[in-house]
């Protein structure tokens, strides 16, 4: 094994350093140059392009290839592979001489640690980045460098709200840029008058959202189409610039023209797989929609927001306001299910990336502080289901009257019944009693009065019957007692004896039948008042009548009345 051990580390050192090529100067511009077109346009080409240099066994190429794939992985969200690699090109750089070459790519470490912090939200990190880059290529005096430093140099001034210092330095970069453009090749020319005219335009369109002056979107347009007017070779600018566009005019109140650039950015960023501008295009989309209340195509553009990031886990900050738009559009449409499961989201995303950049960039694009967001998101969850328990407590309620009706019918049709069989009893006592044509009178012995006293009475009693006299209102034991010529004892033993009931109990049936068989037999009657059937029977007033009659009919005389008319 000591001998076969040595070997083999020779064997596999020999096998590393053939993988290792050579390239010349010229392939290795030319990679460069193929790296920057591709970050802008396809990252997955930019890491192919940054291993083709890493393969080279110069080391100055090899820095340069692993911190360029530490930015491209910083681009991916990959942060520990980012740390990894710029630590491995900075690791191979301590070890180089100080000359031209390696200032030069030192400065360029820089420019991507600044691009590298920037992109992590740490400004005032980035600016220290970029100004130590500067520094060495003041020294070298490298012109195009010292360009690319200065965009995103100003860039820092545009984050931290320095809007006109970001906008001269820009303006003194885009001239630099037209002195020195014969040191770029004409598609790295237009590269950079792109991403020049591009940064200005967005400073002014902050600088809109800051003092709400037109004439800075009017600005903004003007660089916006001089971007796409570079952008050939550069079509992440192209499709940005024409998003911006579609921005401006729905701000400008011009949402047919919004719609027109909105649909045109979609369409390159879907036919060129550019992954977060179609899911900022499609935000936009949506954005607009919900402006012009048309809710459902709006839901449409929102959920494709939600499923492209999801997707691809780019959960920025379309995705946590897709969420709000969705919250308050299911309120509006009063569906709280759906209401509270988007303000969950909402607020459960705005938890989660409390401390990141992009919620900077939610209070830009939103033009609402965070916490008013939050808290409208809050109050929208509340609300919804505040009403969610309304309803559900109101379709208790209903449930609860439905029963009380089904209830209610089932005890109706019974009583109707019931009142049927009443009536049908009633009218058959009245057709026997009228064949009959007498009435039936059992004459007790049990009590201790004289027979022929007691019959006297009763005929007498009979004789008042016939001529109606309990209609009278006058009708009472004693008025009676009186015309019979007989005593209110005398009377009350001889009702209670052959009826069965007290003389108020015998008067009140009397009437009772009578009005029963006047509603049986007579038309006219029956549209008579309860009050006056009342009067017309000997009753003072209406409701003592109606009690005496629902107990003899089992229901009021209106109901009697109502189905006397349906067997008619």
């Amino acid at each position: 094994m000591k001998i076969i051990f040595p070997f083999l580390f020779l064997f596999i050192s020999n096998v590393y350093c053939q993988n290792k090529i050579s390239l010349s100067n010229q392939i290795y511009k030319e990679l460069k140059e193929k790296v920057r077109y591709q970050v802008a346009n396809n990252l997955d080409s930019a890491f192919y392009y940054c291993n083709k240099i890493e393969e080279s066994n110069h080391s100055l190429h090899q820095i340069y290839a692993k911190s360029y794939k530490s930015y491209l992985f910083q681009l991916k969200g990959d942060t520990i592979k980012s740390n990894t690699f710029m630590d491995e090109a900075n690791q191979i750089l301590r070890k180089e001489k100080v000359t031209f070459k390696s200032k030069e790519i030192c400065s360029h470490v820089y420019h991507l640690e600044g691009l590298i912090a920037k992109k992590r939200g740490k400004f005032y990190e980035a600016l220290d980045k970029f100004e130590k880059g500067k520094l060495l290529s003041n020294e070298n005096k490298d012109l195009i460098q010292i360009f690319k430093l200065n965009n995103n140099i100003s860039s820092i001034y545009a984050e931290i709200g320095n809007y006109n210092v970001a906008i001269n330095k820009l303006k003194e970069n885009d001239s630099l840029l037209d002195r020195i453009g014969v040191l770029f090749s004409n598609k790295e020319f237009e590269m950079n008058k792109s991403i020049v005219n591009y940064n200005i335009a967005n400073i002014y369109e902050n600088l809109y959202s800051k003092n709400n002056h037109f004439k800075d979107l009017d600005t903004a347009i003007n660089y916006l189409n001089k971007t796409i007017r570079y952008s050939d070779n550069l079509l992440q600018y192209k499709i940005r610039a024409i998003i911006d566009l579609g921005s401006i005019n729905k701000i400008k109140g011009n949402h047919i023209d919004a719609e027109k650039y909105y649909n045109s950015a979609d369409i390159f960023a879907t036919d060129n797989h550019f992954i977060y501008e179609s899911i900022v295009v499609k935000y936009n989309l949506g954005d607009l929609f919900f402006t012009r209340k048309n809710y459902e195509k709006a839901l449409i553009y929102f959920k494709q927001v939600d499923s492209i990031s999801i997707k691809y886990n780019l959960k920025k900050e379309e995705y946590i306001l897709s969420n709000y738009f969705q919250a308050k559009i299911y309120q509006v449409l009063n569906e709280n299910d759906k209401a509270v499961l988007y303000s969950n989201i909402y607020l459960n995303e705005f938890e989660k990336g409390k401390d990141k950049l992009f919620l900077e960039s939610v209070a830009i694009n939103s033009k609402i502080n965070n916490n008013e967001i939050k808290l409208e998101v809050e109050n929208i969850k509340k609300a919804a289901e505040r009403s969610k328990v309304k309803n559900i407590l109101f379709q208790i309620l209903l449930g609860v009257l439905f029963s009380i009706l089904i209830f209610y019918l089932i005890k109706m049709s019974i009583d109707k019944k019931r009142a049927n069989l009443k009536v049908e009893k009633l009218l058959n006592e009245y057709k026997i009693n009228k064949e009959e044509g007498k009435h039936q009178k059992k004459i007790s012995q049990a009590f201790n009065i004289d027979d022929e006293k007691e019959r006297d009475i009763l005929e007498k009693l009979i004789v008042l019957e016939e001529k109606k006299y309990f209609l009278d209102p006058n009708f009472n034991q004693q008025n009676v007692a009186k015309k019979i010529k007989t005593n209110t004892t005398y009377l009350s033993n001889v009702v209670n004896k052959n009826f069965g009931k007290t003389f108020s109990e015998y008067s009140n049936e009397l009437k009772i039948n009578y009005a029963i068989e006047e509603l049986i037999n007579n038309p006219v009657y029956r549209k008579y008042s309860t009050q006056a059937i009342a009067e017309s029977v000997g009753y003072k007033n209406a409701n003592s009548f109606t009690i005496s009659f629902k107990k003899r009919a089992g229901m009021t005389p209106a109901q009697f009345i109502l189905n006397i008319q349906n067997r008619v």
